[in-house]
């Protein structure tokens, strides 16, 4: 099966959501997944360290909001608390994260990133810029600016 070729959906109505239609999302989708597997591979061909999606978002998370509790994280990343303070810890000990006491609350366990974690988070950001920039490089001024209009929108409207 060609890469860009959407599976079928079973027993979808002609009109799925808004104004997208079976036929819309059957092209979008693939579109939208091969754009992913396209930033990872770039990434992945500039030699770097990559975190996984998870680790990445942990350290995006909480560089962008402080000191957040392990609950905070895990609301946040849809998952559940056991699974969070595993995913918590490997980064702990490998000295990415490093665990705050919260100043009123004896039992909430914060965080925040280490040097290292801080280190790894902009590298790992300037490699995305990097694989990004590299993918839309042969996009005109004015494609980017309606690929900037249409991703605005996407991210504003609710789900």
């Amino acid at each position: 099966m060609n890469s860009l070729m959407a599976p079928r959906l079973q027993s979808a109505p002609t009109k799925v959501v808004g104004a997208a239609t079976r036929s819309d999302i059957e092209k979008l989708l693939p579109l939208m997944l091969e754009m992913g597997r396209l930033i990872k591979n770039e990434m992945a061909n500039s030699g770097g360290d990559m975190c996984s999606y998870l680790q990445s978002e942990t350290l995006r998370f909480i560089d962008e909001h402080g000191t957040p509790s392990m609950r905070e994280i895990a609301e946040y990343l849809k998952i559940t608390p056991p699974s969070v303070t595993v995913h918590v810890t490997a980064l702990v000990e490998e000295g990415i994260l490093e665990r705050v006491a919260d100043g009123e609350d004896r039992r909430v366990i914060r965080l925040r990133l280490s040097k290292k974690g801080k280190s790894i988070l902009e590298k790992n950001m300037q490699l995305k810029s990097k694989a990004f920039s590299k993918i839309i490089s042969h996009l005109s001024k004015k494609e980017i600016q309606e690929l900037t209009r249409i991703l605005s929108v996407i991210i504003r409207s609710p789900v």
